[in-house]
């Protein structure tokens, strides 16, 4: 079993879109014979600024690990953190001055209006530590 776990962040990683990825996990378990017989891969991701991340916005997870040789390491995990749809329309906002009329049309109640969701399985209870953050992967199967 091997994986490649890269423990920071990339600030606008892509064609300087406010978006920040980090914490990624890729990985492969084979047998003697170097059959695959799982894997495991998972990253996390934040929309906004740069500073929005390292002061209070947090990131959307998702990890997954799927081994057919130990039943129990099988794990997924998706975490979308409360998001506004003010919150949306700022960030885009900031990075495009010629919508900056949309945010003061957008009304306050569907500004302040968000989701957040959590959903996970696991066997057991399982940790990945990174050096930003620990993910907890609860035991049993929670939606939130």
């Amino acid at each position: 079993r091997g994986s490649l776990k890269v423990d920071r962040w990339w600030n606008n990683p892509i064609l300087g879109l406010p978006l920040q990825m980090g914490n990624i996990i890729l990985g492969m378990e084979c047998d003697v014979k170097l059959i695959p017989t799982g894997f495991n891969i998972g990253g996390a991701v934040c929309l906004g600024k740069t500073e929005q991340r390292k002061t209070k916005t947090q990131p959307f997870i998702t990890y997954i690990r799927v081994s057919a040789t130990s039943l129990a390491d099988n794990y997924i995990i998706v975490v979308i953190p409360e998001v506004t749809i003010g919150g949306i329309v700022n960030t885009v906002t900031g990075y495009f001055p010629a919508l900056k009329d949309v945010g003061a049309l957008t009304p306050k109640k569907l500004a302040e209006s968000g989701i957040r969701v959590s959903f996970s399985i696991s066997f057991v209870k399982q940790k990945l530590a990174f050096e930003s953050s620990d993910v907890v992967i609860p035991v049993g199967a929670i939606l939130q």
